[in-house]
């Protein structure tokens, strides 16, 4: 939590800053939210002891990971729209986890089990509630090309909120 960087020193000299709210869980962790509700809010109420919030912009994902589970084959990082198709194609329901805000599935293909976790146009509004909350700058997206309409759609309704 910006232990790798000075952001006090930071708050004084940038413009802009942007932080990071991803990858909480990742390819090096058990499966999980790559962007978990409280997580997110404990990364911004940090940053905020160092930096103005009308400096701060949260940077939030739009892309997930699919975890063979147990881990014996490589996990692998999706965008949502790619996390969307291929529930989709595996006939599996997508889920909503009321404590990290954030959308999952689990699938099986070729009697391996998989658990994916991903952000998705309803992750979005909560993470762009945080940014409001706090009245931060704004919000960023990592990484274009990952989301479907959907994502903007909603993104739009919730930063016009």
């Amino acid at each position: 939590m910006g232990a790798a960087y000075d952001y006090g020193a930071l708050g004084g000299l940038a413009d802009i800053i942007t932080i990071m709210t991803y990858d909480k869980h990742s390819a090096n962790t058990k499966p999980g939210s790559v962007s978990p509700y409280k997580w997110v809010e404990k990364n911004i109420k940090e940053a905020l002891k160092s930096i103005p919030a009308n400096k701060l912009v949260v940077c939030i994902g739009a892309y997930g990971y699919d975890w063979p589970v147990p881990k014996t084959a490589e996990i692998k990082y999706i965008g949502q729209r790619e996390a969307q198709q291929r529930a989709d194609s595996h006939k599996a329901k997508v889920q909503w986890d009321n404590d990290s805000q954030s959308a999952f599935f689990f699938y099986w293909d070729r009697g391996l089990k998989h658990e994916v976790w991903f952000e998705n146009g309803f992750s979005i509004t909560r993470k762009v509630a945080l940014a409001k909350k706090y009245s931060l700058r704004g919000v960023a997206i990592w990484r274009m090309g990952f989301e479907d309409e959907q994502y903007w759609v909603k993104l739009r309704k919730a930063i016009s909120k």
